[in-house]
């Protein structure tokens, strides 16, 4: 197992702009190695409890300790725009700025490098969350919710009016 390092602490390693395409790329990589290497840690609920111990001290008295009924796995972490960003340091509108027209703004669309690794880099975060959740990995539909793959149902609404006339005598009374 390796040591924990929370992505905050590896978030003070800033890095608040990028030179090349490459030096992304490279930056991306290193973080898609950090989650492989720092899954995210659950305690579950034993499905069968097992059997628990009796020791027996020095003395012959025996104590009973019951099964430990949790269990700690490790699961998968997912790749993310907000991790990466988090990871490299930068804010999170980064990567959505450098897609911009506007080169003032900080966009770059025009510049196919950029692009391209900008593309890959949805590519892979989408791979790997929607594999992860097809796997059983993830939460399916928080990783539908995330991915936008959540369908669509449009509900319309027809709005009846609805009177109720009460006569008492020959008075007309009307509630709407």
């Amino acid at each position: 197992m390796s040591q924990e390092v929370s992505i905050w602490e590896v978030a003070a390693r800033r890095r608040t702009n990028f030179d090349s395409p490459e030096q992304l790329w490279l930056k991306f990589i290193e973080y898609c190695k950090w989650c492989d290497s720092h899954p995210l840690y659950i305690e579950e609920q034993k499905k069968s409890p097992g059997k628990g111990q009796i020791l027996t001290d020095s003395q012959g008295v025996q104590t009973y300790i019951p099964p430990e009924d949790t269990v700690t796995l490790a699961r998968k972490r997912p790749y993310t725009k907000t991790g990466f960003c988090v990871f490299a340091g930068v804010a999170s509108n980064y990567l959505r700025l450098m897609r911009l027209e506007d080169r003032d703004a900080g966009g770059l669309k025009d510049n196919e490098p950029w692009m391209a690794v900008l593309d890959m880099m949805d590519n892979v975060i989408f791979t790997n969350q929607y594999e992860g959740a097809a796997a059983g990995q993830f939460n399916p539909q928080i990783v539908q919710r995330g991915l936008g793959l959540v369908d669509k149902v449009e509900e319309k609404k027809e709005i009846v009016e609805v009177k109720q006339v009460f006569r008492i005598g020959n008075d007309e009374f009307t509630l709407e």
